[in-house]
């Protein structure tokens, strides 16, 4: 996260109680200002689920996106089998996208084989401007896949 503060490739949101507790996250981890585009990611803990949180923060932080930082594509992969995700993003007024193909690589219990599992791609675009770049162009296919592939990984050894 800290990466991408000082790049300026990311925003990384907590979402706490009243109480202070850390209960969940949104954030753009991946902020591309030359394809003026981002990727969008969240996760809530299982107490908040199911009472609008998630939909809420994802949506703020894509009208934050799209219209103070004047991105013109904000995208969301998920799983094909998380539908939970799925209707965050639908929700949040994201159209799902099964032109744009993605994969996440996940690996096995002692990491050392990859499965790519396919994804769904959801984007939401502003709609008060020319983008920069049409949407084919802004967000390749295997834009996660790329960013996940165990190849691309550098692996420490203590």
């Amino acid at each position: 996260w800290e990466a991408d503060q000082k790049e300026n490739a990311g925003l990384h949101l907590l979402i706490e109680t009243q109480d202070g507790r850390v209960q969940g996250v949104v954030n753009m981890h991946t902020i591309d200002w030359g394809r003026s585009t981002a990727h969008m990611g969240y996760w809530l803990s299982t107490e908040l689920q199911g009472m609008g949180v998630a939909t809420a923060a994802v949506n703020w932080l894509t009208n934050f996106a799209l219209t103070t930082m004047k991105l013109d594509h904000v995208d969301i992969s998920t799983r094909v089998d998380n539908f939970k995700s799925r209707a965050v993003a639908e929700r949040a007024g994201f159209s799902l996208r099964p032109e744009i193909i993605d994969t996440e690589w996940v690996p096995n219990e002692d990491a050392t084989n990859y499965t790519q599992i396919p994804l769904c791609v959801y984007i939401r675009s502003a709609d008060d401007r020319t983008p920069k770049y049409p949407l084919h162009l802004a967000r390749p296919n295997y834009f996660y896949s790329s960013i996940t592939n165990p190849s691309s990984r550098i692996h420490l050894s203590l």
